[in-house]
């Protein structure tokens, strides 16, 4: 692995697993990890997806970093939205899944979803000056969502941060479906208030 032969280190990781006794789910993230930096994502994938699909326990959400980023290096946005949508099922208010959701999608241009996992980011944690400011993915994002209204929205942290409060004091863990319905709800009627 340091010396940069990363085929080999991912061999000799599986390997190691197959024959230990403790079958350290961490090995096989290694393993998975080495494989995407030796160019072979597709071979990573299957491995990755043992590990999120939970018969090694919970998974980690570096293990659903993991996954998403290789789907999206093999471009298979089908199975990285999948992916995606999976790793904030299990992590709906761990603020950098939806940073990472933010991410994967714009990086997928699929900006609407973009926008949604970014807004929901941001009732879990203060946003970055270049997501504040939309300019991240070169300010495409409220581009693409503006162009797909008839007019430009706007939406307060109070209007977004009550509509948060209200559902999860409700004891609501909204999907992604859910989160979508609300924020482009909330971005069509153009409030500001």
């Amino acid at each position: 692995y340091n010396l940069d032969q990363y085929g080999l280190a991912a061999e000799a990781l599986i390997t190691g697993y197959e024959v230990s006794e403790w079958k350290e789910p961490n090995v096989l993230f290694f393993s998975a990890a080495a494989l995407v930096m030796d160019g072979r994502s597709a071979d990573a994938v299957p491995v990755l997806e043992q590990l999120v699909g939970g018969a090694q326990g919970q998974a980690k959400l570096e293990w659903h970093r993991a996954l998403i980023m290789a789907y999206l290096e093999l471009e298979d946005t089908e199975s990285g939205a999948a992916a995606t949508e999976r790793m904030l099922s299990e992590y709906p208010e761990d603020p950098e899944a939806w940073r990472l959701a933010f991410r994967y999608y714009a990086s997928a241009a699929d900006y609407e979803s973009a926008a949604v996992a970014l807004t929901v980011a941001g009732y879990l944690r203060p946003l970055t000056r270049g997501e504040r400011n939309g300019c991240t993915s070169g300010g495409r994002l409220l581009e693409a969502l503006r162009s797909k209204r008839e007019r430009p929205f706007s939406i307060s942290i109070q209007t977004a941060s009550a509509v948060c409060d209200a559902v999860l004091l409700r004891g609501l863990r909204p999907d992604f479906r859910l989160w979508k319905g609300i924020v482009l709800l909330h971005f069509s009627n153009g409030l500001t208030q």
